[in-house]
């Protein structure tokens, strides 16, 4: 097995993260209460506490809201993690629940490394708390929501490289919340028709479980899951999909939106295929998670996740040119790895961390209008950039020596 190395340039990374840290450190503690990260039960916890206790009682799910005019909006499967969790005070629900988020954040970034660099354990957790700089991670923890956990069962799917039960990660994650079924796309590419088809059976098989466990399951697949409205109003700024930039825009047609997220996952299929053509899991599981956030009918600023593993790889990616060179050169590099990673994230940055420029943030609705499309720009930007850059560097290997384009 090839030695994968640990990071060269990461004192200078450290040395960044730590200043990082600190500062958000400083920066939360002036958070006004109800925007702050304390102590508490956040909304969507409390939501998924009250659908578990509903079901504890004998009662329906999606017969109506179950917080103010907050409805359940995940699959009947959820449920069933959400009825045990609602047995614990929600206090107690909310440490086991945070921890969590935290855990799988780390793990995550755990495995990313583990694919192409000898991962570091001190280094993951700094990086897991610098990433709280950015608006997909901080308001994840702040609402309560699932989708780092729903990261890791798709990570541990898809990045070791060799799984033998491949695609069952994908489909729970799948009958959690049906976003992940996106990530059939890398199985498809990679020509792994047994992992796809084990990931359908395996939400086929959640969608069966869901019945037993909900009286009203029927209602989710008959009229829920075609109604995004249940999730939230296209108007709102922290709505960042193309569906929602195209209500917000004044160009709300469905024919133009289907046409939008066809083509876009064709590109995100391109862009996968290309990455595990490099061997290169963790771009593709970055590309396609941010292809799905753009395709889907309706996302939240938090369900941007997959910046975390997008992260990673220019962080490892830009490590592996640098490293060889020596141990100053390395050092230059990581300040440019910093560099670099701090312009590509400036649409995803934290309210708290810069609310001048913060979009969407819980705070305000930045006033410039090209800056109200960044959010969703830069994902589209990512996708092509990378198919741009692949492309090229494809046609470059296959080049004879000393030919002139």
């Amino acid at each position: 097995m090839a030695h994968r190395p640990a990071l060269l340039g990461a004192p200078t990374l450290i040395a960044v993260l730590l200043w990082l840290s600190g500062w958000m450190s400083y920066k939360e503690s002036y958070v006004v209460d109800g925007w702050d990260l304390g102590l508490r039960v956040p909304t969507d916890l409390q939501v998924y506490l009250l659908a578990g206790q509903r079901l504890n009682e004998g009662g329906l799910l999606y017969d109506a809201p179950l917080l103010g005019d907050l409805p359940f909006t995940y699959p009947p499967f959820a449920a069933g993690v959400f009825r045990w969790l609602a047995t614990l005070s929600p206090d107690l629900a909310t440490i086991i629940w945070q921890t969590g988020n935290f855990v799988a954040l780390i793990a995550v970034i755990m495995l990313c490394f583990q694919e192409r660099r000898r991962p570091v354990m001190f280094f993951a957790v700094l990086l897991a708390v610098g990433l709280f700089a950015t608006e997909p991670i901080r308001g994840s923890f702040f609402y309560g929501q699932i989708n780092l956990m729903l990261m890791l069962l798709v990570a541990a799917d898809v990045l070791p490289r060799h799984h033998r039960f491949a695609g069952v990660g994908v489909g729970i994650a799948a009958g959690l919340k049906l976003t992940p079924a996106f990530f059939v796309i890398i199985f498809l590419v990679q020509r792994r028709f047994v992992a796809a088809a084990v990931s359908a059976a395996t939400f086929l098989a959640t969608v069966v479980a869901g019945f037993f466990i909900v009286p009203d399951a029927g209602a989710f697949w008959r009229s829920a899951v075609f109604d995004s409205g249940r999730v939230g109003v296209h108007e709102n700024p922290g709505a960042q999909s193309i569906r929602s930039l195209l209500v917000r825009l004044g160009a709300d047609s469905t024919l133009l939106w289907l046409a939008l997220a066809l083509v876009t996952t064709a590109l995100t299929a391109f862009a996968a295929w290309f990455a595990l053509r490099r061997g290169n899991r963790t771009v593709a599981m970055a590309l396609t998670g941010i292809g799905a956030c753009l395709v889907s009918p309706f996302s939240w600023f938090h369900h941007w996740v997959w910046i975390v593993p997008l992260t990673v790889a220019v962080i490892a990616g830009v490590a592996s040119l640098i490293d060889a060179r020596g141990i100053l050169p390395a050092q230059l590099g990581a300040l440019l790895t910093a560099g670099l990673v701090f312009i590509m994230m400036l649409p995803y940055v934290s309210g708290v961390l810069w609310p001048a420029l913060a979009y969407p943030g819980p705070w305000i609705s930045h006033p410039h209008p090209v800056w109200r499309l960044a959010y969703t720009g830069f994902g589209i930007a990512f996708i092509l950039g990378y198919l741009g850059w692949a492309r090229n560097s494809a046609i470059s290997a296959t080049k004879p020596a000393g030919s002139v384009s």
